[in-house]
């Protein structure tokens, strides 16, 4: 079988078995911090790696009724650039905000029952409302935030993570027994990347197994 049609076979049977998302939404991260962003917890912010986005470093803002909207780094530096602008729009008297738009987000003011609020909407796919109170507290979060980010770009745990699917790839056997028996030793080194493998490991097996099977097929 060649290798496009096996990659197609792997993706629509991932995609039956509902084992890996395959929507833009989709944000699931791994070595994550959270912070809440009001007294009832019920809008948060979270800053991890994307499992499904290469373990891309990102900030994620959600809620309790709503997944939220997700932001690169580059997209949060464009974010936090336009925070006077949006605190302008809840202390003035005048219109609405015009849209900003932050990457494939976009920005917009809307007042619900008599209250101001903006409206973040991620790709026409996912949005959340934030009235001034949860914006206040992520704008005292925002350089811990930035901060965080930094921190996880500079773990490099991509090609680490590269790396050992490699490695596993190459071996016999199950692929998950396979990658354990070569972190189990990496423990006694108390390495960060190997604390966040061990993460991808006990939650998204099915991510392991889908980058393996596709290395494995290329070569």
């Amino acid at each position: 079988m060649d290798n496009i049609n096996f990659l197609k076979q792997t993706v629509d049977k991932l995609k039956n078995n509902n084992t890996v998302p395959f929507t833009v939404s989709d944000v699931n991260l791994v070595n994550q911090s959270r912070y809440e962003l009001n007294n009832s917890k019920s809008k948060w912010v979270c800053v991890g790696l994307s499992v499904y986005r290469q373990f891309t470093p990102m900030v994620r803002i959600s809620g309790s009724k709503t997944a939220g909207v997700s932001f690169d780094k580059s997209e949060w530096k464009l974010f936090t650039d336009n925070q006077n602008l949006i605190t302008n729009y809840f202390c003035s008297t005048e219109g609405k905000l015009l849209p900003i738009k932050v990457g494939f987000k976009t920005i917009t003011s809307e007042v619900i029952n008599n209250t101001k609020v903006i409206k973040i909407v991620d790709n026409g796919e996912c949005d959340i409302y934030m009235a001034f109170g949860s914006l206040q507290r992520l704008w005292l979060l925002a350089n811990l935030i930035t901060y965080r980010l930094e921190m996880l770009t500079t773990l490099e745990f991509d090609n680490f993570y590269n790396k050992i699917i490699n490695a596993s790839a190459e071996m016999t056997g199950d692929y998950i027994e396979n990658i354990m028996s070569i972190i189990t030793p990496l423990q006694d080194l108390h390495d960060q990347n190997t604390a966040v493998l061990m993460e991808v490991v006990l939650f998204v097996k099915d991510k392991l197994m889908w980058d393996a099977e596709i290395i494995k097929s290329l070569n």
